[in-house]
């Protein structure tokens, strides 16, 4: 089975925006198939396209080889031009199933304020949850939805750190232009501020092992910059070790993450940014 996954960027606005759209979600998702189930083969629609081409050329890139399921990552300002695009493959190929998934993939959004009939599957919940059960046959977590099917991930089934493949250790995650990179440390949060929709996607925290940072900073290829996909990085277990770690490593790779700032004293402030950490 062929797979292509598609990650928009932010439309109408600055290369800065384009350029920061990093396809993370495709390369984790196609590194779990890729390990877990080999005989499928994954595919990101190539940069240039989703990037600078119009609806149409994507499209007829999309018709022109043999994709059996086309996969849209979607977020608040991705969805309608997903919308739009899925319409045209439906129209021109029938037979390619679409599978909606993402954070916009969630009550409120409006995917489920219409009846979309060109959208085969809406996944509510991560990609490797989705896709274990799919390739598996398994259908107990799936109902109708107006045309479409709907998967919710149970928040029991949440996928486990050891599965978890981080792109960028794996060496299956593009650079960006300017030399910077996501890299993912956490899953769900600790917090549960009410403008954030992330606790709400996971209602557990899960770590993925620190050494995959590590084993990165020792072998940084031309990262200039990881941004650290990780909501609390001050409430991760071991952190002043961590940052001691990260110090005397001596990487010189410019580092980003988010902390609260109230539990941040000089002598932390400090050792942070000794240890890389420069925004």
């Amino acid at each position: 089975m062929r797979i292509l996954f598609i990650q928009l960027p932010l439309s109408h606005h600055s290369s800065g925006y384009i350029n920061a759209n990093v396809e993370y979600a495709p390369s984790a998702i196609s590194g779990f198939i890729k390990a877990n189930f080999p005989g499928h083969y994954c595919e990101t629609l190539p940069n240039v396209l989703s990037a600078h081409c119009s609806d149409e050329v994507i499209v007829k890139y999309i018709i022109s080889l043999s994709f059996d399921i086309v996969c849209f990552t979607s977020y608040l300002w991705n969805i309608e031009r997903n919308l739009r695009i899925a319409a045209l493959i439906k129209e021109k190929k029938k037979s390619l199933k679409i599978i909606f998934g993402g954070p916009e993939i969630s009550e409120g959004s409006i995917v489920f304020k219409e009846n979309y009939p060109f959208i085969d599957t809406f996944v509510s919940g991560e990609g490797e949850w989705f896709f274990k059960e799919y390739f598996t046959g398994r259908a107990d977590y799936s109902r109708k939805f107006n045309s479409s099917e709907l998967y919710i991930q149970p928040s029991d089934m949440l996928t486990e750190p050891e599965f978890i493949i981080e792109p960028l250790s794996s060496r299956l995650l593009n650079i960006m232009p300017d030399g910077s990179v996501f890299m993912e440390l956490t899953r769900g949060c600790p917090y549960r501020c009410s403008y954030c929709y992330y606790s709400k996607n996971f209602s557990t925290v899960r770590d993925i092992p620190f050494e995959k940072l590590i084993n990165v900073l020792r072998n940084p290829w031309c990262i200039n910059e990881i941004y650290l996909l990780c909501p609390a990085f001050d409430r991760s277990a071991g952190f002043r070790e961590k940052l001691t770690e990260l110090k005397n490593l001596n990487h010189g790779t410019n580092l980003h993450t988010e902390i609260r700032t109230d539990r941040i004293n000089r002598d932390t402030a400090q050792l942070m940014y000794d240890a890389g950490f420069k925004r």
